[in-house]
């Protein structure tokens, strides 16, 4: 399948899964084996976007920045 496809499928079946509504969610996933053309081990993660909201929040007061970037 195509990486669009598969970008597709994984968001129907997080819908399928996620106990939330998931607009509210954060999703990301990391395609584990591809050694099988019938199917693929898929590692989904999926964080509510207000928990990313407070731990960034927590950063920022601490006068830290939340950027990945490494100086």
């Amino acid at each position: 399948m195509s990486e669009e496809e598969l970008e597709e499928s994984i968001q129907w079946e997080a819908e399928q899964h996620i106990p939330f509504d998931i607009s509210d969610v954060n999703l990301d996933y990391q395609v584990l084996n591809t050694e099988s053309a019938a199917s693929s081990d898929v590692l989904l993660v999926a964080v509510k976007k207000d928990k990313i909201l407070n731990h960034t929040n927590v950063i920022t007061q601490a006068g830290k920045s939340s950027g990945c970037g490494r100086h």
